[in-house]
């Protein structure tokens, strides 16, 4: 019985993990470029409620930050490197973004409708 209920916890355990692989993998990945510190693009339109990652290449020599207060994320991105950033479900709306290092340059917005 108690084997039973084990193999049944790992079955469940491995359930999760595939189903969260196959929602990262049906994820809508969006395209930024962090260059000259500033966002390409700097308006990004996504359709309220879905999940979607932003794939973000710094190709500036320099660290930049990748900031939302509205979406409570901050990702430090090194020069030449990128990262990827999921995001959940927006409701409707507008969501700023900066560069931390560079605020003043680099700006964008997320709009969800």
């Amino acid at each position: 019985m108690l084997q039973r209920l084990a193999l049944a916890a790992a079955a469940l355990a491995f359930g999760a993990i595939v189903s969260q692989a196959a929602i990262a993998a049906d994820a809508k990945v969006i395209e930024v470029t962090i260059q000259d510190h500033k966002f390409t693009p700097d308006r990004i339109e996504v359709t309220a409620g879905e999940d979607f990652v932003l794939h973000v290449s710094n190709m500036d020599p320099l660290p930049e930050e990748f900031e939302s207060k509205s979406l409570h994320i901050e990702k430090v991105i090194a020069g030449h490197t990128d990262a990827k950033i999921r995001v959940n479900g927006l409701e409707a709306g507008e969501y700023g973004f900066v560069g931390e290092f560079h605020e003043d340059e680099a700006k964008g917005t997320i709009v969800a409708k």
